[in-house]
């Protein structure tokens, strides 16, 4: 699976595959994940945190910000940001740096 960190502006955004095992736990919890209700939106701003965007193995892509979850099948509820917690756990090396940002970005409500 490929992750997108959509956080930088000016410079390109880091990208990493997830091991297979690490890869298939993701999709485990995705696939844990309810429906959003009550008009929720996935609307990120112009600059700054924008979350994660996935791609499959089997090409369905992904947006995960601020508890929500877009595919193709609609939008999905995590509102304990468990999607974003499990990507911040493998950032690779190269943006180590902003993750003590990143946690605080993922942990505000």
């Amino acid at each position: 699976m490929l992750v997108e960190l959509d956080a930088f502006s000016g410079r390109p955004n880091p990208r990493w595959t997830l091991a297979e095992t690490r890869a298939a736990a993701l999709t485990r919890l995705i696939s844990s994940l309810s429906p959003a209700t009550g008009g929720a939106s996935l609307r990120a701003p112009g600059l700054g945190y924008r979350g994660f965007r996935l791609q499959g193995p089997d090409g369905g892509t992904y947006r995960v910000y601020r508890g929500l979850l877009q595919s193709g099948n609609g939008l999905l509820a995590d509102p304990d940001r468990r999607v974003e917690r499990f990507l911040l756990e493998d950032l690779p090396d190269g943006v180590r740096d902003v993750r003590p940002w990143l946690e605080g970005e993922i942990a505000a409500t």
